[in-house]
């Protein structure tokens, strides 16, 4: 009786309760040290790997010192896995729910609105991160069998990719420039003297593909558009068009146009607005009516063609399809590259990738200034590396799931 009362902490069996109160107790620990506004911070390489290998070192002394203490097969335990996984998610949810602000500028004392560089989320990841090597740990050494190694390219890829994402974020540099074609540079602008590119950028165009104009009829009397937006058809030249109960057909269309003596001319200089000379004719009636719809400008109010009854024409300016980056980038030891980069179509360079973040949009298709983007991680191959293991081992799953289907309903002899 006497020894089973001094049994410690650690040797006596834990379960839900435990659980609780490391969970309560982790969670709470991070809340204080984000209160006290000490931000977390992760070195870059090589002290971010040296932390990588430290914290494997400490898994693997845990399991292999002390797998027989309690504290260490609750952490490889389901019951450890839950709860780890739980408090983590439990950061997820704030971060989905919650508006953040770049990086630990936010406002809120607990660091809700900066869940990433926040105390609560690194603890709970690194508190995940424990349960998921240690539970790897014990299933290593157990049989090669097609399960076991499913299990393991599963945890272990899932381990990569939450340590590489939270160990590499010290190597991750990322800025936003502004190019001004013909100029060279390799520098944000920001001010900030480590936002600078190893290699230089010139911006020899940019251009613009719109899509048509859109036509819209509209109520006069209460500015009320009956169609939505995205609902509204392109205007094409001579191609007849049906909104509502009417037949419009553009005959003739000036994306770059300013009024004239009698109508409206193109522009001799960038600027100009839309406009679209209409004949639009409703159902069941014979009678056409044929006008100027002007979209407008800055400097110039649009216009719009009065129909029969309750009902007007307007135009919209014509929306950008895509606008794209003519870039010369040149580097190191003569290394150099032209490319061209769109939105969601980014160009590779040196470890660095370009993306397409904007343009002057008061200049529209004449914009001279393209705003730019550049991200570098070192650690993405990791992370790849991390997802290849997640999907071999949910195919080497599903392939064992049909073989024993398949065996058990196979018929006996």
């Amino acid at each position: 009786m006497n020894e089973q009362n001094s049994s410690g902490l650690f040797q006596r069996q834990w379960k839900q309760k435990e659980g609780v109160i490391i969970a309560a107790g982790l969670w709470t620990i991070g809340l204080l040290l984000e209160l006290f506004q000490l931000s977390p911070s992760v070195p870059p390489f090589p002290a971010n790997l040296l932390l990588l290998i430290l914290l494997s070192g400490i898994i693997l002394i845990l399991h292999f010192q002390y797998k027989q203490s309690e504290l260490v097969r609750w952490h490889s335990s389901a019951t450890g896995a839950i709860f780890s996984t739980g408090l983590f998610s439990i950061q997820i949810l704030i971060l989905a729910v919650v508006p953040q602000q770049s990086g630990d500028a936010g406002s809120s004392p607990f660091g809700f609105d900066h869940m990433v560089s926040g105390w609560p989320f690194a603890i709970a990841l690194m508190w995940l991160l424990v349960c998921l090597g240690l539970t790897i740990a014990k299933r290593w050494p157990a049989t090669y069998s097609l399960r076991n190694i499913a299990f393991l390219l599963n945890h272990l890829g899932i381990w990569i990719i939450l340590s590489a994402m939270a160990i590499g974020s010290g190597d991750v540099r990322e800025m936003q420039f502004t190019a001004v074609k013909g100029h060279t540079l390799n520098r944000s602008g920001n001010g900030d003297p480590r936002a600078v590119l190893p290699f230089q950028v010139t911006l020899l165009d940019f251009n613009i593909q719109y899509y048509p104009p859109k036509i819209a009829l509209y109520d006069p009397y209460c500015g009320e558009f009956p169609v939505k937006h995205k609902s509204l058809p392109f205007a094409r030249e001579n191609q007849a068009l049906k909104v509502k109960d009417w037949n419009i057909t553009p005959l003739n269309i000036l994306t770059n146009s300013i009024p004239g003596d009698t109508g409206f001319i193109a522009s001799p200089v960038p600027g100009g607005g839309t406009a679209i000379y209409v004949s639009a004719q409703r159902k069941n009636s014979g009678k056409a009516i044929e006008g100027w719809i002007f979209s407008g400008t800055k400097d110039l109010n649009p216009q719009d063609l009065p129909l029969e009854g309750q009902a007007g024409l307007a135009v919209f300016e014509p929306e950008p399809l895509k606008y794209i980056s003519s870039l010369h980038l040149e580097g190191e030891n003569n290394l150099s590259e032209t490319v061209e980069i769109e939105v969601n179509k980014p160009a590779s360079f040196q470890g660095w990738k370009l993306y397409q973040s904007g343009y002057d949009t008061s200049a529209g298709e004449n914009s001279g200034i393209s705003i730019l983007f550049a991200i570098r991680d070192p650690w993405l191959p990791v992370i790849y590396l991390g997802i290849m293991m997640l999907f071999a081992g949910g195919i080497l799953m599903i392939l064992i799931g049909n073989s024993r289907i398949y065996n058990t309903s196979k018929p006996t002899a």
